[in-house]
Formats: structure tokens, C-alpha cells, sequence
């Protein structure tokens, strides 16, 4: 008794037909065999199966085309209450406003988290792209500025200071050899060179 009260199995019928209802089926439709249903209606009774077993994870494509504004409004209020994980894919941005409170976005092979729903998500992207970009003009300056200042030290290398230019000219004038100089002549004083 207990595990049939816990599956649902003394209410399925209603809960079959609470569906339905909602998805927008009368009872002549209830009885078609779902081939002689048009694509739009088989895809309401893929949506309906779905709803009906309660999955631990739900991944759905564009779930409110062919709905039409109650069954829309019906479908919000039953994901709102879905207890398990609902993976939606839409281009509806009111429906997503309504029944997400996270979006993961792929881009360029990188994926982006955003907590609330649709309208936070835009907010917050178009923040982390004014930030992003920001941060490409401040690295964009950095290297302009180290740039010109390699730039500024090479040629300064090619161009010796006075200092150091008079320092070169006081060690030519002297011609008397420096220690260091004088104990590599002697050193090398016997080599031959042929």
C-alpha cells in the first residue's frame, strides 16, 4: 500500500487526465492512436509522457512550441515545481524568466555560469564582457608602454650616455696597460701564432 501511495498509483488516472487537459487534448483526441496525430500533437503527447513519469532529470528542447499560452502558463507552473534537474534549451526569453534560476552558456568551448534567471543572465554578461574588455584595453596599454620603453632602451644602447663616452676616451687616452691587461700579456706573452 505504501509503495503504491508513494508512486502515485491510486491517482495516475487523474493525473493523466490533469495533464491532458492542461496540454490541450479533448477527448476525442484522447482516443486517436498517436500516428494519426499531426507532428504538433505528438510532440504535446512526448511532452505529456514526460511530465506524467517525473524523471530525475528532464532535458528539453524548446518544450513550449506548439503550446499555446495556457498550456505555456501550465508548463511554467510545472517545472517551478519539479523536484528534479530541468535542462531547457529556448529561445523563448519569457519562459526562461519564468522557469530558470541558473543559465550555463557554451562559449568559444568555455562554459559560463550565471545564478538567476533569464533577465540576470543578460545583465551579468553583458558586466563580465565590460569587464573582459576592459581588462583587454588595460594589457593593450601595458604593452604599448613596455613596448616603447624596450624600444627607448635599445636605443640607448645604440647611443651611449656622455658619461660612459668619457669614460671610454680617458681609458684609450691612458695607454698605460691595467692590471687585468697586463697579467693576459703576460699569460699569452709566449704564444706563436702560425
Amino acid at each position: 500500500f505504501e509503495t503504491m501511495q508513494r508512486c502515485g498509483g491510486w491517482t495516475y488516472q487523474n493525473d493523466i487526465d490533469i495533464v491532458l487537459t492542461r496540454l490541450g487534448f479533448d477527448d476525442t483526441m484522447r482516443r486517436l492512436p498517436t500516428d494519426q496525430l499531426s507532428g504538433g500533437w505528438r510532440n504535446r503527447s512526448a511532452l505529456a509522457k514526460i511530465v506524467i513519469q517525473t524523471p530525475d532529470v528532464l532535458l528539453m528542447d524548446e518544450p513550449t512550441n506548439y503550446l499555446d499560452l495556457e498550456g505555456v502558463s501550465w508548463l511554467e507552473g510545472w517545472f517551478n515545481n519539479f523536484g528534479g534537474a530541468l535542462i531547457v534549451v529556448s529561445h523563448d526569453r519569457h519562459f526562461l524568466d519564468n522557469v530558470t534560476n541558473r543559465i550555463t552558456e557554451i562559449e568559444n568551448y568555455h562554459l559560463h555560469d550565471y545564478d538567476g534567471n533569464f533577465s540576470n543572465y543578460v545583465h551579468k554578461r553583458r558586466a563580465r564582457l565590460k569587464t573582459i574588455e576592459r581588462q583587454f584595453e588595460h594589457e593593450e596599454a601595458l604593452l604599448a608602454y613596455e613596448s616603447e620603453s624596450i624600444a627607448s632602451r635599445r636605443e640607448a644602447a645604440k647611443n651611449p650616455s656622455q658619461a660612459l663616452k668619457r669614460r671610454l676616451a680617458n681609458i684609450k687616452k691612458s695607454g698605460t696597460p691595467r692590471p687585468v691587461d697586463q697579467i693576459i700579456t703576460d699569460i699569452y706573452s709566449d704564444l706563436v701564432v702560425r
